[in-house]
């Protein structure tokens, strides 16, 4: 019995020995602080805004915008000169020509709102297509920067939902340079 409790008490104590050198050994990661989460933001804006295939699409969007904008102007003048006149004339008109005339006047109108839709989703089309290249750029930045710096998740300040986030780091002027 004494050489089984020996044998038992040596492989207790290689036991109690060796415990601290497998878990330093295999589970080293499970024993040390996990470093803090890192976050990373930018602000797209700011980024087309800056670059210069941005300040390009900007200045050929604005070019268009003040061109649709110049013709609704007029058309809209036009309908005001037409409604002037029919309130002017109203009482030189039979009851039929007054109907035939403000019917005409709202034709207008209706033709000006639906010119001025078409004209706001015109922009709309024209900017995505103007800003699709930056972004496809700059999505393929975020990721390389965010693998190099370990970030767990990156925002675009411009569409971050999240109120708060503790220290981010911001990318903005190094996704600029790239």
């Amino acid at each position: 019995m004494s050489s089984l409790f020996k044998k038992m008490i040596a492989i207790l104590s290689l036991s109690f020995f060796c415990l601290p050198l497998t878990s330093q050994t295999f589970g080293k990661s499970n024993l040390q602080k996990k470093e803090p989460a890192k976050y990373g933001v930018y602000s797209m804006q700011k980024i087309v805004f800056s670059v210069q295939e941005g300040v390009k699409a900007k200045e050929k969007l604005q070019a268009y915008m003040k061109e649709k904008m110049d013709e609704l102007q007029t058309e809209k003048r036009h309908i005001d000169t037409l409604g002037k006149e029919l309130k002017d004339q109203v009482a030189l008109l039979s009851q039929e020509a007054q109907v035939r005339k403000q019917e005409e006047l709202q034709q207008k109108i209706l033709a000006f709102r639906n010119l001025e839709m078409k004209a706001e989703q015109d922009i709309k089309k024209r900017e995505m297509e103007a800003t699709q290249n930056i972004v496809l750029k700059v999505s393929g930045l975020v990721k390389v920067i965010a693998e190099q710096q370990k970030l767990e998740l990156v925002f675009d300040q411009g569409v971050m939902m999240s109120s708060y986030i503790k220290d981010p780091v911001d990318l903005t002027d190094q996704l600029i340079k790239d």
